[in-house]
């Protein structure tokens, strides 16, 4: 899956939903700190306000699991 989505990304890096499926993926193999990363660009591109909310909550999911 990471593959993927990192070739999608290629073809247009501010798809934020791409970086949230590489969030998920790194999240399940454990690469918490990429998932981070990869939340913080899903933030950065999204335009809608109530998706921010969710993605903001999934990033301090993902930074408590790194304390």
């Amino acid at each position: 899956a990471i593959e993927h989505y990192e070739h999608t990304l290629t073809l247009d890096h501010d798809l934020h939903n791409a970086y949230l499926g590489l969030a998920k993926a790194y999240y399940q193999t454990k690469d918490y700190q990429r998932s981070e990363t990869m939340m913080r660009r899903a933030i950065r591109y999204n335009d809608d306000k109530q998706t921010d909310k969710l993605y903001a909550a999934k990033l301090r999911f993902l930074k408590s699991l790194s304390e």
